[in-house]
């Protein structure tokens, strides 16, 4: 994002955005899949009955829900495009095929944290994001445009699904019984996590598709700051909560208290924010230049109640993820309400970037207060 940012400028940074925002919203299912693939291997840990089988079965029946969701994407490009103002339709093609591959990547990093083999998991994204970077900068040197990113993007996946693979392999032996995967599992348990995750995106990038849609296409490359910014949150969020999932279901299954492991999650999750917030209101200014550059300064003045907002979001995803790892599904129905009043909201009031925050602001407190009130016994 940050080379697109200094590279290309604010509308195709603007462009890139939204297409990121398509990614997030059609890839609402692969986290779902970690979720499900995590706590089923986390049990399987627990009983002692790791299987590499697991994952070769779990490759299978997820191909059919690639293909669905990569056809889908191809069919409905010409009308994306169209809403979003973009004119290189193609682009979407490419970001059809890193979503096909995304979903093995899912299962992969699903598997590894259910095992609780952070150290494996924890390269595999670095890797992932370094190779990313690497890719980027050589095809840049040469094509200087959306495309090159995106390409990137696909090699880099291919590349970290590989080494997935090879540490899966090398270091989980074999048990002497094949496992079956119990299908009814993954037909309650995620259903309500795809439900959940495809809410979670919804709120958090249906603000940039609003922006490209409506505000002017150098607005909405400022826009792109923020919500770019963002993403560097929900990031250590997703890191800080990936190890949470796991040992609550594990405790949960054992029948031993999980308030500990959340308490202590919710403490570093509220560090981390709150660090990174402060952070984004001291020296907006400095870190909009070093990052993105002199042409994007004017979003500094945005950038500190935006990370407030999305901080909020953060312990909204806490809660989500808390509650799904002990089994309590009664908060989705808020969450669609939510969402709901989110988008109605950013459909009515869009006059100015301000406005926009403003919205999700009141929208994400709301949420986060409530969430915290329903799991007030646990504090």
């Amino acid at each position: 994002n940050i080379i697109v940012a200094r590279e290309l400028g604010k509308v195709e940074f603007g462009v890139f955005n939204s297409l990121i925002a398509i990614i997030a919203l059609y890839s609402s299912l692969y986290p779902a899949i970690v979720m499900v693939i995590s706590g089923k291997s986390a049990k399987l840990f627990t009983d002692g009955k790791i299987d590499l089988n697991f994952v070769k079965v779990s490759f299978l029946k997820f191909t059919l829900w690639t293909l669905i969701f990569v056809i889908s994407l191809i069919v409905l490009a010409s009308p994306i495009s169209k809403f979003l103002r973009i004119n290189q339709v193609f682009l979407l093609y490419y970001i059809a095929i890193f979503l096909g591959l995304s979903v093995y990547l899912s299962i992969i990093r699903g598997w590894l944290e259910g095992i609780q083999k952070f150290f494996y998991l924890s390269v595999n994204i670095s890797l992932e994001g370094l190779v990313r970077v690497i890719v980027g900068l050589i095809l840049l040197l040469f094509y200087k445009n959306i495309q090159s990113i995106l390409t990137a993007y696909i090699i880099s996946t291919f590349f970290v699904i590989l080494h997935g693979l090879l540490v899966s392999k090398s270091n989980i032996k074999k048990s002497i019984d094949k496992y079956t995967i119990n299908i009814k599992f993954y037909d309650s348990f995620l259903f309500y996590i795809v439900i959940t995750q495809l809410i979670i995106e919804i709120m958090s990038n249906i603000d940039m598709l609003i922006v490209k849609h409506y505000f002017k296409a150098s607005d909405a490359g400022i826009y792109s700051v923020l919500f770019t910014a963002g993403k560097f949150l929900f990031f250590g969020t997703f890191a800080i909560t990936s190890v949470m999932f796991p040992q609550v279901i594990r405790k949960n299954h054992l029948g031993d208290s999980y308030k500990s492991v959340f308490k202590e999650t919710l403490l570093i999750l509220f560090i981390f924010c709150f660090t990174f917030t402060v952070m984004c209101y001291v020296i907006p200014g400095f870190i909009v230049r070093i990052i993105f550059g002199e042409q994007y300064y004017n979003s500094a003045q945005f950038l500190g109640i935006y990370a407030l907002s999305i901080s909020l979001m953060s312990v909204v995803i806490f809660f989500c993820r808390y509650s799904i790892a002990k089994g309590s599904f009664f908060f989705i129905i808020i969450m669609i309400i939510f969402s709901t009043l989110e988008i109605l909201g950013l459909i009515t009031f869009h006059k100015d970037i301000i406005e926009v925050i403003y919205v999700l602001l009141s929208i994400k407190g709301t949420l986060a207060l409530l969430l915290m009130i329903m799991n007030r016994k646990d504090f």
